[in-house]
């Protein structure tokens, strides 16, 4: 297979791995922030460079696809023992982290995707079935945050009835 280059941190038991997916043409270093916070939190921690990417080897052959990243993502996982992950992706990260979370969904403890699309870039006429993920990762949430979503949700759509578009509300 790929050699790819990771580092792990070890954290407290019992608390789910972080993972960052970092942008096309960067490497680990562009979520250092995000994941040093969650040392500070005792989180373990992966880092990782993504296949042609810092210290990582290209593929050699075959086709670069979104489930081709997500299951090599998934054996540098198992690898290090995560069981549940916090997979944060940005940009082309964020496209590799939704695939993750379609294909392994039992593994996915939260999912955060900044400045991404559902897209897979291999497959222009295609997208990932984002909508059908959401509810999937909303159906495993607890019933206190689905409770709150609802919630927010429909401070929301009340706040634009009154004609207040730009309502604030909060998710957490």
């Amino acid at each position: 297979g790929t050699r790819l280059w990771r580092s792990i941190s070890p954290g407290r038991n019992g608390l789910p791995a972080f993972a960052f997916l970092h942008p096309q043409g960067q490497n680990h270093t562009s979520g250092t922030a995000y994941a040093e916070y969650m040392r500070y939190l005792k989180h373990p921690v992966v880092d990782i460079d993504l296949p042609g990417h810092g210290r990582s080897m290209r593929y050699q052959s075959g086709p670069y696809s979104m489930p081709r990243f997500a299951g090599t993502i998934d054996e540098v996982l198992n690898e290090a023992g995560v069981g549940q992950v916090i997979l944060m992706g940005a940009s082309f990260g964020g496209m590799i982290a939704l695939q993750y979370a379609v294909d392994y969904p039992d593994k996915i403890k939260a999912l955060i995707l900044a400045s991404t699309a559902d897209a897979d870039p291999a497959k222009l006429n295609t997208s990932l079935p984002l909508n059908e993920m959401v509810n999937v990762l909303l159906d495993r949430a607890s019933k206190t945050v689905s409770r709150q979503i609802c919630v927010d949700y429909n401070k929301m759509r009340d706040e634009e009835k009154k004609g207040h578009s730009n309502a604030n509300f909060n998710l957490s």
